[in-house]
């Protein structure tokens, strides 16, 4: 979505651009994206812009869910766990995603960038999800496909689990407590924890 936001103005947004904003909020990508190229348009302009193309994306099903990511998240709920959101994306685009992915209900608590301004990997989005549903940080389980995000939720306090993607796989994990390549490491590494 932001290739085409940015091809709107000329510019191209390489798979390079990306890896590097990964994690971050809009508003951080395009305060550096706007001034780098010289552009005029309010950042508001620019989120409304690639919001749209996002949820167009996810509309037209061009946007899909990583193997066994929902059922896992069936799973955790229907065991008990209290589930939260913590994503740098915006609520709308967060909500939308995960009732169309019909796991909305699974969730106690979203927070997203337009409720914490302190970008990953600030701890504050995670300390506020931790504080809605209830739960002492340090008792949380975060699972993270970024590096920022790993970093955010280990200055939070919390056990971290990254599951890369392919797009994320060379970020730098080490601060993780555990790296899964699948849903079912994940899973494992979640029932063996005390």
């Amino acid at each position: 979505s932001t290739v085409r936001v940015m091809g709107e103005f000329g510019l191209t947004f390489t798979e390079a651009d990306n890896r590097r904003y990964i994690g971050s909020t809009d508003r951080v990508m395009f305060d550096v994206l706007k001034n780098m190229h010289g552009l005029e348009n309010p950042i508001e302009e620019l989120i409304e812009m690639r919001k749209a193309i996002y949820l167009e994306l996810i509309q037209n099903g061009a946007l899909v869910w990583r193997d066994g990511i929902r059922e896992l998240v069936r799973e955790l709920a229907g065991t008990g766990h209290s589930l939260a959101v913590a994503s740098s994306g915006l609520k709308r685009i967060i909500e939308y995603t995960l009732s169309r992915g019909e796991i909305r209900d699974h969730f106690h608590a979203v927070v997203s960038a337009d409720d914490i301004p302190a970008p990953k990997p600030s701890p504050e989005i995670y300390l506020e999800a931790a504080r809605r549903i209830g739960i002492d940080p340090a008792h949380c389980g975060a699972i993270e496909d970024t590096d920022v995000g790993v970093r955010a939720a280990r200055n939070a306090g919390m056990y971290v689990i990254a599951f890369p993607t392919i797009t994320t796989a060379s970020m730098n994990f080490d601060p993780a407590d555990a790296i899964a390549k699948s849903v079912d490491e994940i899973r494992i590494t979640l029932l063996q924890r005390p």
